[in-house]
C-alpha cells in the first residue's frame, strides 16, 4: 500500500527526539511522487481506528484549543467521542459514553470558550446535552432535560458571548430555545415561544453582535425572525415578514459587518434577499431581484471584505453570482458566467484571504473551480480540472493558511484532494489516496491551527481520519538589492530591498534582524516589510562599514540566516556661503537681488528641504514688500511660497537631480522691492536666513533698506 499510518511514517524517520520528529514531519516520503502532487505536503492516514477494511467513519470534526474532536466507531465501542493532537498516539477515544458496543452518537459538536458541547445518548437518559474537557472524567452529562430515556435531542448548538444556546424538547414544551452555562442548574429554557407541546422549533441560530437571531414559530405568525438576549422578556419576534399565520421561512442567516442578511418570502415577492438591524423598521427587503412573485431564491450567502456574495436568479440570466452592499442599487450581478438563461449555479462560496472561490459551470467546461474579486473581469475559471465538458465538481472548499483545499476529480484518478493558490499552474492534485480510477472522496475538511484534517476512503482501510503533513523546505538564501548607504543621510533612509530564494515557490516570507555571528551592528538598522532602513545617520569618518545578521522565515516557520555588510559611502557635503557688503535699496530703485553674493559648494543634494525665510523689520503700515523667485522648473523640484506680515518663506524639496549650481542660480535670482507711499522709518532691515533639514549648512544675510 502506498500510504501507511503515521506511526510507520515516523518509524522510517529513525530515532528522533520529539523536537526532531516534529521537524522531520516536514520531510517528504522517500519514494518519488507522481508529477501532479500537492507541492510540499503529504497525505497521511492518521490512524486506522476500525482496523482492517471496515470504516470508523469519522464525522463532526471540530477544533477546540488546537485539539480535533470527532465522532468515530472503532468496531468495539460503537460510535463515540474521539480526539487527536495530530499524532498516532494522540488519536484516542475520549470516553465510551454508551458503554459496550452500543453507540452514543455524538453530534452537533460545538466549541464554547474552550469546552466541547455536544448531543449524545448514554443509553439511559436518551439523547441529551453533554460537555467534555478532553478527559474521560471531564466528559459528563450536563443535564437530563427530558427526564427519563426519551431524550431532549439538543440541536443547533451555538455560542454567543461564552454562553451556549440550542434547541431542545423537554416534553411538555416541545422544541424550544434553551441556554446553558455548563451546569445543570444553569441549563434552562429561555422561553416557551409557542406555549404547549407544539414547540416553536428554533432553527438557524446565529450570533450577531452578541445577540442571538433565529427562525421560530409562535403558532400565530408562522416561522419568522426572532432574537434573544438570553432572557424570556428579551426573546422577541423581530418582524412578521409574511404577515399572518403563513411563514417567511427565512434561511441562510449571515452576519456581514453587524448586519444580518437572509433569504425570506414576504408572500408578495417570493424568496428574496432581506436584511435586519434587529428592529422591525430595520428589517427590510434589500432588492426584488426577480421582479414579481417568483423570487430569486438567494443561496450560499457568504461575506468577503465586508460585501455579501450569493447566488440568485433574476429571471433572465439563471442562477449566477451576485453581490450586495445592503442597498438596492448596490445589489448587482457580478457576472453572467453561463451566458444567457442557463445557470452557472455558483456554490460552496469560500473566502480565502479576500478572494472568493466557488464551484460553477460556464455551460462549456462543466462544474469547475472559479474565483472572483467582485468584478466581472476578475471573475474567472481557475482551471478546467476535468478537461472538456466533464465536471471536476469541486467540493469541501477549505482555507488553510491562505491556500484552498478541496475535493475534485480530473476524470482519471477519481475524487481526490486538491490544492489551489488561485492560478491554473498552482491548482494541483495531491496524492492519489485511493489509487487508480476509484475515489477516496475527501470529506469533512477541517483546519486545525494550520494543519488540514479530513476523512478519506481506501479499499484497504475503509473511511478513516487522514491529515496533511507539510513537507515544506526551508528558504536557501536571502539577498539585499543594495548594500551601501551615503553618509549624513537621516535615520529611516532605505538601504535596499530584501529578497528570498525558496524551493517552495510562492511561500510568504518575513524578515527580521537576529543575534548571531555578524550581527554586531543590528541596532543601527531596522526592517519594514522587505526593506532595510537605517536607524541612525552615519559618518564615514566615524565608521565606514556595518555588519548585520538577517533571518528570512517562511509561512511554516522554516528559515535561513545570513550576515551582510553595509558600506558607508563618503560624500562631499554641500555648504552655503555669503560674501560681499550688505545690499541696500532706496525707493524707486529697481528690484535688487536678495542674495547676489551667495555661493553653493558640494555635491550632496539628494534629500532634505531647503527653507528660506526673510523678515522685514520696521515695516511701514502702507508699505508692501514684494519678493520674486525664479522658475522652479529649472531645479526639477517642487517648491512652496508663502508671504505674509512682512515675511517670505520659501521651501524647496531637494532630490537626486538637483546640483549645487542649480541651487546657487536659484537663490541669486530672488529679488526684493517695496511699494507704497513711503517708509515710516529711515532704515529697515531684511534679515535673510537659509536653513535646511538636508545637507546644506545655514547662513544669514542682511539687507538694509533706506528711505528715499
Amino acid at each position: 500500500m502506498r500510504f501507511q499510518p503515521l506511526f510507520d511514517f515516523l518509524c522510517r524517520l529513525g530515532k528522533h527526539s520529539r523536537r526532531k520528529q516534529r521537524a522531520a514531519l516536514r520531510l517528504p516520503y522517500g519514494e518519488a511522487l507522481e508529477d501532479r502532487v500537492l507541492l510540499a505536503a503529504d497525505a497521511v492516514l492518521l490512524k486506522d481506528i476500525f482496523a482492517g477494511t471496515r470504516s470508523s467513519t469519522p464525522s463532526s470534526l471540530t477544533e477546540v484549543n488546537g485539539t480535533l474532536y470527532f465522532s468515530a466507531n472503532n468496531g468495539t465501542n460503537g460510535n463515540e467521542l474521539w480526539k487527536t493532537d495530530g499524532t498516532l498516539v494522540g488519536t484516542v477515544l475520549v470516553k465510551d459514553i454508551r458503554a459496550g458496543a452500543g453507540s452514543s452518537n455524538p453530534t452537533f459538536l460545538t466549541n464554547v470558550n474552550g469546552t466541547l458541547y455536544f448531543s449524545a445518548n448514554d443509553g439511559i437518559g436518551g439523547q441529551e446535552l453533554w460537555k467534555s474537557d478532553g478527559t474521560e472524567a471531564g466528559t459528563v452529562l450536563v443535564k437530563d432535560i427530558s427526564s427519563g430515556s426519551a431524550g431532549s435531542f439538543p440541536t443547533s448548538l451555538t455560542e454567543v458571548n461564552g454562553t451556549l444556546y440550542f434547541s431542545a424538547n423537554d416534553g411538555p414544551s416541545g422544541d424550544e430555545l434553551w441556554t446553558s452555562d455548563g451546569t445543570a442548574v444553569g441549563t434552562v429554557q429561555v422561553k416557551d415561544i409557542n406555549p404547549g407541546m407544539g414547540g416553536s422549533d428554533p432553527r438557524s441560530l446565529t450570533n450577531l453582535n452578541g445577540t442571538l437571531y433565529f427562525r421560530a414559530s409562535d403558532g400565530m405568525t408562522g416561522y419568522e425572525l426572532w432574537k434573544s438576549d438570553g432572557t424570556s422578556v428579551g426573546t422577541v419576534l423581530v418582524k412578521d415578514i409574511q404577515p399572518g399565520p403563513n411563514s417567511s421561512y427565512l434561511t441562510y442567516l449571515t452576519n456581514v459587518n453587524g448586519t444580518l442578511y437572509f433569504n425570506a418570502n414576504d408572500g408578495s415577492t417570493g424568496y428574496e434577499l432581506w436584511k435586519s438591524d434587529g428592529t422591525t423598521a430595520g428589517t427590510v427587503l434589500v432588492k426584488d431581484i426577480f421582479t414579481g412573485t417568483a423570487g430569486s431564491v438567494p443561496r450560499h450567502l457568504t461575506e468577503m471584505n465586508g460585501t455579501l456574495y450569493f447566488n440568485a436568479n433574476n429571471g433572465t440570466s439563471g442562477y449566477e453570482l451576485w453581490k450586495s452592499d445592503g442597498t438596492s442599487a448596490g445589489t448587482v450581478q457580478v457576472k453572467d458566467i453561463s451566458v444567457g438563461a442557463n445557470s452557472a449555479f455558483p456554490r460552496d462560496l469560500t473566502n480565502v484571504n479576500g478572494t472568493l472561490f466557488f464551484n460553477a459551470t460556464d455551460g462549456i467546461s462543466g462544474d469547475e473551480l472559479w474565483k472572483s474579486d467582485g468584478t466581472a473581469a476578475g471573475t474567472v475559471r481557475v482551471k478546467d480540472i476535468f478537461a472538456g465538458a466533464g465536471s471536476s465538481s469541486p467540493a469541501q472548499l477549505t482555507n488553510v493558511n491562505g491556500k484552498l483545499y478541496f475535493s475534485a476529480t480530473d476524470g482519471t484518478t477519481g475524487y481526490e484532494l486538491w490544492q489551489s493558490n488561485g492560478t491554473a499552474s498552482g491548482t494541483v492534485r495531491g496524492e492519489d489516496i485511493s489509487v487508480g480510477v476509484s475515489s477516496s472522496r475527501p470529506d469533512f475538511l477541517t483546519n486545525v491551527g494550520g494543519q488540514l484534517f479530513f476523512t478519506a476512503q481506501t479499499a484497504a482501510g475503509g473511511r478513516e481520519l487522514w491529515t496533511l503533513i507539510t513537507s515544506n523546505q526551508a528558504p536557501t538564501d536571502l539577498a539585499l538589492s543594495k548594500s551601501s548607504v551615503d553618509e549624513h543621510l537621516p535615520s529611516g533612509t532605505v538601504v535596499g530591498t530584501l529578497s528570498t530564494t525558496d524551493p517552495d515557490n510562492g511561500d510568504a516570507v518575513t524578515y527580521s534582524l537576529v543575534l548571531g555571528l555578524g550581527g554586531d551592528d543590528n541596532a543601527e538598522f531596522t526592517i519594514a516589510g522587505d526593506q532595510l532602513l537605517t536607524a541612525a545617520s552615519f559618518d564615514v569618518a566615524t565608521k565606514s562599514s556595518y555588519t548585520i545578521r538577517i533571518r528570512t522565515t517562511d509561512q511554516d516557520g522554516l528559515f535561513v540566516e545570513k550576515s551582510l555588510t553595509i558600506t558607508v559611502t563618503s560624500v562631499i557635503q554641500a555648504s552655503l556661503n555669503v560674501g560681499g557688503p550688505a545690499v541696500s535699496w532706496t525707493k524707486k530703485q529697481a528690484p535688487v537681488a536678495v542674495l547676489p553674493q551667495i555661493t553653493v559648494a558640494g555635491n550632496q543634494l539628494a534629500g532634505g528641504v531647503l527653507t528660506i525665510s526673510v523678515n522685514a523689520v520696521g515695516q511701514g503700515k502702507r508699505v508692501v514688500d514684494v519678493f520674486k523667485t525664479p522658475a522652479f522648473a529649472a531645479l526639477g523640484t517642487s517648491a512652496g511660497l508663502k508671504y505674509a506680515n512682512g515675511q517670505l518663506t520659501l521651501q524647496i524639496q531637494l532630490n537626486g537631480s538637483v546640483t549645487s549650481g542649480d541651487i546657487q542660480t536659484f537663490l541669486r535670482g530672488i529679488t526684493f522691492s517695496t511699494k507704497g507711499k513711503g517708509l515710516r522709518v529711515p532704515l529697515r532691515t531684511l534679515q535673510v536666513s537659509l536653513a535646511t533639514s538636508g545637507p546644506l549648512a545655514s547662513v544669514t544675510q542682511t539687507i538694509q533698506v533706506y528711505k528715499s
